[in-house]
């Protein structure tokens, strides 16, 4: 009998590479802008995907942080504010930076899950995020913290998404092409990955692991 055979007579595991693979072609699959496949569709098939078995949820952390990583933003410009709500555009300190620049970490650390209170240079950025947008920057972490992923129209209590990849989607809803990733399939997937997993389950980082990153 095979050692690594389950008693019950079920099949073991695939192995997580396997699965970063498979997750990694699917976020090759975007679309140059403007095309069919934009960020929300591929998001969305990845959290479908991602749903199904233990296996496949471990490997949508790292896929979700690389499809951040390449879809493209627009610049918070003059001629794009006329097309594109101020929501939807990063913030200013962010627009000219890479991808894989820590500032993006830090922005997922604000808004992707509650903010830590006794965190003092947390609450500062948060301060300093609030009073560049010209929202109040008095209150709690949690208070500023809330006034800005309203501003972003992040959901009130976890995002599933990276905060990169969150704008890119609503630049793509504020365009007239289709997009897939509802909100009901971003909060089922906030809330299975949550449960357990302490802040959120998808790391609080626009990175991606190093097997998917040399995928894309």
């Amino acid at each position: 009998m095979d050692a690594h055979a389950d008693p019950g007579g079920r099949a073991p595991p695939l192995p997580l590479e396997l699965w970063l693979g498979v997750f990694s072609r699917l976020a090759n699959s975007l679309d140059p802008p403007g095309g069919v496949r934009g960020p929300g569709i591929v998001a969305a098939v990845i959290l479908r995907a991602g749903l199904t078995c233990r296996g496949k949820l471990q490997a949508v952390g790292s896929t979700l942080g690389a499809l951040s990583a390449a879809v493209p933003l627009r610049d918070p410009g003059p001629q794009c504010l006329r097309r594109v709500p101020s929501g939807a555009l990063p913030p200013p300190e962010l627009a000219r930076r890479p991808p894989c620049d820590p500032a993006w970490d830090r922005y997922d650390q604000l808004l992707r899950g509650p903010p830590d209170p006794g965190h003092v240079a947390m609450l500062a950025l948060l301060r300093s995020a609030c009073r560049q947008r010209g929202l109040p920057d008095h209150g709690s972490a949690a208070e500023q913290s809330a006034r800005l992923r309203a501003h972003y129209g992040l959901p009130s209590h976890r995002c599933a998404l990276p905060f990169r990849l969150w704008l890119a989607r609503r630049q793509e809803r504020a365009t007239p092409t289709r997009e897939g990733l509802r909100p009901e399939l971003l909060q089922k997937a906030a809330d299975l990955g949550t449960r357990g997993r302490g802040r959120h389950w998808i790391p609080a980082c626009s990175r991606p692991a190093g097997a998917c990153w040399r995928r894309l």
